[in-house]
């Protein structure tokens, strides 16, 4: 019980630091592509799984970090697009 615990609480750290790198990596280097992001998170996934000795969850947490990745990699491309937006229509309301 308490290894399943850990095990979860391990999970969420790893997704929340996935969505936090991956979101930072966009914000400071939009020139990295995303294929390259994904790849790194997706291994960041396999390397947690393999090393727990958990080869049943390697392509779920693969498969998760992936899918946090390409999120936090929208969100930021998404804020910078609203940014520019409203930049732009500033100027026009005023």
């Amino acid at each position: 019980m308490e290894f399943t615990l850990s095990l979860i609480l391990q999970f969420f750290m790893l997704g929340a630091v996935t969505l936090f790198v991956s979101g930072l990596i966009t914000f400071l280097f939009p020139k990295i592509p995303l294929s390259v992001l994904i790849l790194l998170s997706s291994m960041a996934g396999y390397i947690f799984t393999a090393s727990n000795q958990l080869h049943g969850l390697i392509i779920t947490a693969s498969i998760l970090n992936s899918l946090l990745a390409l999120t936090a990699s929208w969100l930021v491309n998404y804020g910078q697009f609203v940014k520019r937006m409203a930049e732009k229509y500033s100027n026009v309301t005023a």
